[in-house]
């Protein structure tokens, strides 16, 4: 039992437990909602944040809610749904693509050049 807790002694010692990566994510989630709120917002017709919410409830005129349905939300749920599939491609090409007989330090810089190689013979 002894050597059992000098093991996590010794595992917290290495790997302190922190808040960071969700201090990280929350921050980026809440700054995530904001854009998305500021994207319905602006535009070239101003819009106020009142009347916003009055046509998300249709209870606003019928310029307001079309600007809003068909322009403005579609715009931000399609930039959403972009930046959410770049964000899983950026993270599945690397291990789609492997050097698995290379060291890390020579993997980083050559696997730019492995992407870039597989992209074009996968396009032409």
């Amino acid at each position: 039992m002894a050597l059992m807790s000098e093991i996590r002694q010794k595992d917290n010692a290495a790997y302190p437990a922190t808040d960071k990566p969700v201090l990280l994510f929350g921050g980026l989630l809440i700054l995530l909602i904001l854009v998305f709120i500021l994207d319905l917002f602006l535009g070239s017709v101003s819009l106020r944040p009142g009347e916003v919410i009055r046509a998300i409830f249709n209870n606003s005129d019928e310029t307001t809610r079309t600007i809003l349905s068909e322009f403005r939300l579609p715009k931000a749920i399609t930039a959403l749904l972009a930046g959410i599939a770049l964000s899983i491609s950026g993270l599945q090409m690397p291990v789609a693509i492997s050097c698995v007989g290379v060291g890390m330090t020579v993997r980083v810089g050559i696997r730019v050049g492995v992407i870039v190689g597989a992209v074009v013979a996968v396009e032409t």
